[in-house]
């Protein structure tokens, strides 16, 4: 639906009618336009987590959520979790907690679990001459699930996508003595 314009019969003033997700999209560049990005984040000491971004309303100075528009104060009621905290403080506790959450030990699968993870969706990055790849779905942030094949044994485990394949198959014939 586009916006159009119409006579309200009550007062005689030309209206612009705007759908209501246009109005919402609008509303909120409207918002971004008027305010700026703070160095803070509201952090959630119980989940662990950035639960907002803060931004500054530039004309009253006053410091809301990126998303809701609500005061630091006003979402301490609703979630007493919450502390306010540098950005990039938060980033590092939240990747922290990612790799407590999701990187565990190496986990021996069999053959066709393997191939059914590699047939499942094309794989990110696929070296066949060591037998590992890597989902192209991820757990979170840069951690998915990597897949391994070391002298007929296959293996899985979640790790950072950047991790070189031969460290990975360090890890992997440690754990397993092979």
């Amino acid at each position: 639906m586009i916006s159009k314009e119409f006579k309200d019969t009550r007062t005689g003033e030309i209206v612009t009618q705007v759908p209501i997700m246009e109005m919402e999209y609008f509303e909120e560049v409207k918002r971004k336009a008027t305010a700026k990005a703070t160095p803070f984040v509201l952090w959630d000491t119980k989940k662990k987590e950035v639960y907002t971004h803060l931004i500054k309303i530039i004309a009253t100075g006053e410091v809301v959520s990126r998303w809701g528009g609500e005061t630091e104060e006003e979402l301490n009621k609703e979630n007493p979790n919450l502390i306010k905290m540098d950005f990039i403080k938060a980033y590092k506790l939240m990747d922290e907690e990612n790799e407590r959450r999701h990187i565990k030990a190496w986990v021996e699968i069999n053959e066709e679990k393997y191939f059914e993870l590699l047939e499942v969706l094309p794989p990110q990055k696929w070296d066949r001459k060591i037998g590992f790849f890597q989902m192209s779905e991820y757990m979170t942030d840069n951690i998915t699930l990597h897949v391994a094949q070391i002298k007929g044994r296959f293996f899985c485990a979640n790790r950072r996508d950047n991790v070189d394949y031969s460290i990975l198959k360090e890890e992997i014939k440690k754990q397993f003595k092979i």
